[in-house]
């Protein structure tokens, strides 16, 4: 694992597009075709291919799913006065939309060559009643998952990314301020699954990206994303790789994220090149650093 230092802060200039959110349903889609990409000859190509397949049906929900109402302008209002998620899961009840995709996921998933403990949890799913959903998505977002129902989260996850998605995409971008922990999603609160460096016209600016509704915001480079540190950040790869994958550590709290360099692939995508760059976590992981966040659809909660 090599190690790189000296890259330099842009500092806290103000930035134009403070919030970028998700585009329905071409998000799912872009993600699906990259995704197909980087299955190609990986180690985990299996698990890569279901997740493509899960990224499918997500696209196809949110195109089939019933309108969603976005919160209302008072709610945006007092969210931002207080340095508040809007979406907060907390606040959240388990809906009929969420319901839907997850019958509608759960019916798209094409069975062949999935083992058959992973098609006995798609077919409980397709015919589980609203309770049983329900209580699901509250052990989920609660992390109040237990071995019975690690098969499910998987699942349940892309569920409630397709709801979460759709109201966030319902939001007025220009109203979203920062929360007061900056690493967090502005708009639902959860934290992000990595950062791209983007390659756009805000070349060079950190975009972290919501796991839960997708949501990319703005974040200060050579920033610990968990406790804001930045004398005590480096950057680390592994030696011999394109370099579009590092991994940020902080000697302060000692966590680290997973950073991603557009400049090196176009393509780039948040939640799916991190699935595909679970080597550097185990590498980083036994130097001593902790995981920020877990991507939302690995099943070791």
């Amino acid at each position: 694992m090599s190690q790189q230092f000296g890259e330099l802060s842009i500092g806290t200039a103000a930035v134009d597009e403070f919030a970028r959110l998700p585009r329905l349903p071409a998000l799912f889609e872009r993600r699906a075709a990259r995704m197909a990409t980087l299955g190609d000859d990986h180690p985990m190509a299996g698990f890569l291919r279901l997740v493509g397949e899960i990224f499918k049906a997500q696209g196809l929900a949110c195109a089939k799913g019933e309108a969603v109402s976005p919160p209302s302008p008072d709610a945006m209002e007092r969210a931002a006065g207080h340095g508040m998620p809007v979406l907060s899961p907390e606040s959240w009840t388990p809906t009929a939309s969420y319901r839907e995709a997850l019958r509608f996921i759960a019916a798209n998933i094409a069975r062949d060559g999935l083992p058959d403990p992973a098609v006995d949890v798609l077919t409980n799913l397709g015919n589980a009643g609203k309770e049983h959903l329900d209580h699901l998505a509250e052990i989920y977002l609660t992390h109040a998952v237990t071995p019975p129902w690690q098969g499910d989260m998987l699942f349940v996850a892309a569920a409630l990314q397709v709801e979460f998605a759709r109201l966030a995409a319902r939001i007025d971008a220009a109203a979203l301020k920062p929360l007061d922990a900056a690493g967090l999603c502005p708009v639902c609160g959860s934290p992000p699954v990595a950062g791209v460096v983007v390659a756009d016209d805000a070349y060079g600016r950190r975009y972290l990206t919501c796991g839960l509704c997708s949501t990319s915001w703005h974040h200060v480079r050579v920033s610990c994303i968990v406790c804001g540190e930045e004398g005590k950040v480096a950057y680390h790869g592994i030696e011999g790789d394109s370099g579009l994958a590092k991994a940020e550590t902080c000697d302060t709290c000692k966590n680290y994220s997973k950073l991603f360099y557009q400049a090196k692939e176009m393509a780039v995508e948040a939640l799916c090149d991190d699935l595909a760059t679970l080597s550097l976590d185990l590498l980083v992981s036994n130097a001593g650093w902790k995981r920020h966040a877990p991507n939302p659809l690995v099943l070791a909660f």
